[in-house]
């Protein structure tokens, strides 16, 4: 089996026939601009509805609450988010799952108690990648 086809077990699909939506989650991702990774993520989830790409939606949707200092909404998506992307083979579509799921299980143990409103929570950030995006 190729490097290809072990980071890419879960789903088969080439680079060039990875969504456009799914490309421009990762750039706005890595920018820091959460709302816009929902929006685009959210039109290609309603075409293809599945809960892999609804993992990333709440995983840009958490870190968006988090921006605006609401835990309790952050770390329930958080989680919500982890539990769905370790249902898909790590190297599914070019991501490695279960590190970013890993990830979100860190930053929600250590989010400061629930509030919903105040301060922005500041926590160390991850790059996304997938393959053919650094």
């Amino acid at each position: 089996m190729t490097s290809m086809e072990r980071e890419n077990k879960g789903d088969k699909r080439e680079f060039h026939d990875t969504p456009d939506e799914y490309r421009a989650y990762f750039e706005h991702f890595n920018r820091g601009e959460y709302y816009e990774c929902h929006e685009v993520m959210e039109r290609l989830w309603l075409r293809e509805k599945n809960r892999f790409y609804q993992a990333l939606i709440q995983l840009a949707v958490a870190l968006y609450h988090l921006s605006r200092g609401n835990t309790e909404g952050g770390r329930k998506l958080l989680q919500a988010a982890e539990e769905k992307l370790r249902e898909v083979p790590p190297g599914h579509m070019g991501m490695d799952t279960h590190a970013v799921a890993d990830w979100c299980a860190e930053r929600r143990v250590a989010l400061p108690p629930d509030r919903r409103w105040g301060d922005p929570v500041s926590i160390p950030m991850r790059r996304l990648t997938y393959r053919g995006v650094e």
